[in-house]
Formats: structure tokens, C-alpha cells, sequence
């Protein structure tokens, strides 16, 4: 029996799909600054990597936190893997995205109605810390 597994879930400012198939994934984060909420909106993109697959299945993807009556979003569809071994990628962008109120909200990917995969995603009050020094 094939089980459906996340390889890859991450947050970034821009997915590009070029003409090759190939994904360039630009700025990746696990976290969201904003001095005030409802934050003003900004375009981001989610890419998924998924294995295990074979054969139609139902996708779903859930952005939600404790708390919230409705998900903050919602995509569902129909993906079909053609090898048990193989690589479905999934880019999404969004535009206009807005956070409504800080918090740690949590991203869930569904395969015929099962999590697979869950990914963590901080939003909180302030400037974007700035970057640690290496060394």
C-alpha cells in the first residue's frame, strides 16, 4: 500500500514555475512581522512537495490557529500521482494575503481527508528582527 508524505512544505514570498517545470522558491520564512493587525496585505506563496501518491487522490490545505470560526484558508482539489516514488509539486501564490491577528498558526496538508503534513507558521507584533550574525 503507497502512504501519502510530505517531503516539503514552505512559506515564501514568491513561488516561479519556469517553462522547464523547474520551481525557484524566493525568500523563504516561518515567520510574519507586522507593527499593527489587521496587517496590511502582502503576496507570499506556499510550495509543497508530496510522495507516496498513485493513482487520483483529494487534496486539501488548511491555514488555520486556535480560536479562528473560519480556516484563514482553504484550497482543495484533486492532484493524480503516476509513480509511487515520484515528486508532485505543488506551488501557490497568493496576493493580497492578510493576517487579521497575530498568533502561531498552523498549515495542514490533507490527502483524502488524512493529514500528511503539518508546518508551523509565527505571526506576531513588531519589525523584522534583524539577521543573526554567523561566525
Amino acid at each position: 500500500m503507497v502512504k501519502p508524505t510530505v517531503a516539503a512544505i514552505l512559506f515564501a514570498d514568491k513561488i516561479i514555475e519556469e517553462k522547464t517545470n523547474k520551481k525557484a522558491i524566493i525568500g523563504t520564512f516561518d515567520r510574519v512581522y507586522s507593527p499593527s493587525f489587521p496587517m496590511q496585505p502582502f503576496p507570499w506563496g506556499i510550495y509543497l512537495a508530496l510522495t507516496g501518491i498513485l493513482g487520483a487522490v483529494k487534496f486539501s490545505l488548511i491555514l488555520d490557529k486556535p480560536g479562528l470560526k473560519e480556516p484563514l484558508l482553504r484550497v482543495e482539489g484533486e492532484i493524480d500521482g503516476k509513480e509511487e516514488d515520484g515528486i508532485i509539486e505543488i506551488p501557490m501564490n497568493f496576493s493580497n494575503f492578510q493576517f487579521a491577528e497575530p498568533g502561531d498558526y498552523t498549515l495542514k496538508v490533507f490527502v483524502n481527508d488524512n493529514v500528511i503534513g503539518t508546518r508551523k507558521l509565527v505571526v506576531r507584533i513588531g519589525a523584522f528582527p534583524p539577521p543573526v550574525k554567523q561566525g
